[in-house]
């Protein structure tokens, strides 16, 4: 394979595990392996693979309740991937999308929202 076709194969393996989200299901097996420590862990695998069920904590609260703390410290205690609301606006924003514009003009100075997602995958 020369230079050229690697670098496009390359380009297009880093693109497809990106887009299917390869490295967070990989990461996400390996937690649970290390979580359980199952005596066959190649079975243990393959049954997570095979009965994946995605799940997430949802919360939505009013001002009044830290809900970024408290999501902070669910994920923590549950070794769960946590998604904030406010950290995918800002994504957008600094990739400059016609979302991060539409987000930049509706949402003003530090506000915060009170969406936090905790993958419990």
């Amino acid at each position: 394979m020369d230079k050229a076709a690697k670098s496009q194969f390359e380009k297009q393996t880093v693109k497809y595990i990106e887009d299917k989200k390869i490295y967070d299901v990989l990461e996400n097996l390996l937690r649970k392996l290390a979580l359980n420590q199952p005596n066959d862990p190649i079975d243990f695998l393959i049954d997570q693979l095979a009965h994946k069920k995605p799940n997430f904590i949802i919360s939505i609260v009013g001002t009044d309740v830290d809900i970024h703390k408290a999501c902070e410290n669910i994920s923590l205690q549950l070794n769960l991937k946590r998604i904030d609301a406010d950290d995918l606006v800002a994504k957008e924003i600094q990739k400059n999308t016609d979302l991060g514009k539409a987000f930049q003009k509706t949402k003003s100075g530090n506000e915060r929202s009170n969406v936090s997602l905790c993958d419990i995958q």
